[in-house]
């Protein structure tokens, strides 16, 4: 049987701004500043994460919050592949990507396992497709980092000793059972690097 699902699409938010990349604060045309962002399964597609939280902070209150429902590496089909380290995060800020690079495009093709079900690694078509991306102007939609929820804080805690974010954590939420991603809300600051870093380390 067939199931087909429809949209309503009276029910669609019209989008008020379109935000290709640059500076969001430019983009939304004035100084404004918000109380709060919220972002769904967005972090993972972000080639530059650094430079995407960095534009998040530019337009949040001093005191605004940042929520994001994160994938937990561990219960999606990111479940075989390497967690992302700081390391990798300050050389995609450095490079200020602005869109997949190979090696984002390689480790994803290759090691995800759509239904987890420890499908055959993929590194011949993963290697071809990392190839084109770097001849191409073509965007290639992958998840770019990948967390477990450990992996997540000790990262920011690094993050945040060297002053790349601006934020603080101000609650963390686990992945539930029978769930594939956990909850974080950033809480923007001006205290300093030692302070933003000991919230991330007091939920480990």
């Amino acid at each position: 049987m067939l199931f087909i699902q429809t949209i309503n699409p009276d029910l669609i938010v019209q989008v008020d701004i379109v935000w290709p990349g640059g500076s969001l604060q430019e983009r939304i045309g004035s100084n404004e500043k918000f109380d709060f962002c919220l972002s769904s399964h967005v972090i993972e597609h972000v080639p530059d994460m650094i430079g995407w939280l960095k534009e998040i902070g530019s337009i949040l209150k001093l005191g605004g919050l940042c929520n994001m429902a994160i994938p937990d590496k561990e219960r999606t089909f990111d479940h075989r592949r390497q967690n992302t380290g700081t390391a990798q995060l300050i050389g995609n800020h450095l490079r200020r990507l602005n869109r997949p690079c190979a090696e984002q495009i390689f480790d994803h093709v290759a090691y995800t396992d759509p239904m987890m079900s420890n499908a055959p690694i993929r590194e011949s078509g993963a290697l071809e497709l990392a190839k084109r991306a770097e001849l191409e102007s073509q965007y290639y939609d992958v998840h770019c980092q990948v967390f477990t929820q450990e992996s997540f804080l000790k990262t920011f805690n690094s993050l945040a000793r060297m002053n790349l974010i601006d934020f603080r954590l101000n609650k963390f939420f686990e992945t539930m059972p029978n769930a594939n991603e956990f909850i974080v809300s950033l809480e923007k600051t001006d205290c300093s690097a030692e302070e933003k870093a000991e919230t991330f380390l007091i939920q480990l």
